[in-house]
């Protein structure tokens, strides 16, 4: 249970935390409870919107 709730955190922002809370936690109900106040605490944090493309010239139109 652990790997699979791990697997799934890999391109989550700040997802390293979580990754360590569920392999710090010995039983099925602590890891679902790392998991749940892990996100509970990101619905409460501002989102961060991405940068526009146009911060980025370079990678803005890739085929030239």
């Amino acid at each position: 249970m652990k790997q699979f709730a791990a697997w799934f955190t890999h391109g989550i922002p700040n997802g390293s935390t979580l990754r360590r809370a569920i392999f710090e936690s010995r039983t099925g109900p602590a890891v679902l409870a790392a998991v749940e106040a892990f996100f509970a605490n990101r619905l409460d944090q501002p989102t961060q919107e991405a940068p526009p493309a146009e911060a980025f010239p370079l990678f803005a139109n890739p085929c030239g």
